[in-house]
């Protein structure tokens, strides 16, 4: 019988590749999160200063509980056919804004769901940083996995 088929070799070599697979996991998946929550922050700026630009009609005000307020609208396409979106705003935006009131809108042309109240909201650092704190410890923590297990394959077991 061979040593890595049986007994605490057998034990150790398998618990390496786990340790091995689940760094490897943690270290892409932080760094896809944190990836993708800056290009999603970069498109939003990039709809911000050359999306296309319309007008679309406030169709209901919403209290989303806690303090959140949103609105939800309605803008036509460039081939007749109509957008619904909605969006988060702030509480005196709320109070000023009326159902079927008219609001200048920016929205990828390629992606017209992408859109926001031009004036009313910006693009937020707060949840690519966020994203980063949390996506960046947990790529870090695989990384450190990652890093153990590859040392531990080069070094081969331990003789005791």
């Amino acid at each position: 019988m061979s040593e890595a088929s049986s007994g605490p070799s057998a034990q150790l070599y398998r618990q390496r590749w786990i340790g091995l697979a689940m760094g490897s996991f943690l270290f892409l998946a932080g760094l896809f999160m944190v990836a993708g929550s800056w290009q999603l922050y970069r498109i939003d700026l990039q709809i911000q200063q050359q999306g296309t630009r319309v007008s679309a009609q406030i169709l209901k005000k919403e209290y989303l509980g806690d303090s959140e307020y949103g609105i939800s609208y309605v803008f036509s396409l460039p081939d007749g056919q109509s957008q619904r979106s909605h969006r988060q705003i702030s509480k005196q935006d709320w109070q000023r804004l009326q159902p079927g009131q008219w609001l200048p809108v920016a929205y990828h042309p390629d992606d017209p769901s992408r859109s926001f109240p031009t004036g009313l909201v910006q693009p937020s650092l707060t949840m690519p940083l966020f994203v980063t704190l949390i996506a960046g410890l947990v790529g870090c923590m695989g990384g450190v996995l990652l890093w153990a297990s590859l040392r531990c394959f080069v070094r081969g077991p331990r003789r005791v």
